[in-house]
């Protein structure tokens, strides 16, 4: 008995120019699932 092939993803980035307006898309749209953010601080 053969195995099919499976693989994940574990991690994806996209730059986008509105934050909010991109993750309601992506999770509301496409039903991907947010697990995290970084912020970076202006210096």
């Amino acid at each position: 008995m053969a195995l099919e092939p499976t693989f994940d993803i574990w991690h994806v980035g996209f730059p986008v120019s509105n934050l909010t307006v991109s993750v309601q898309f992506y999770c509301n749209q496409l039903g991907f699932k947010l697990v995290g953010q970084v912020w970076k601080k202006k210096l």
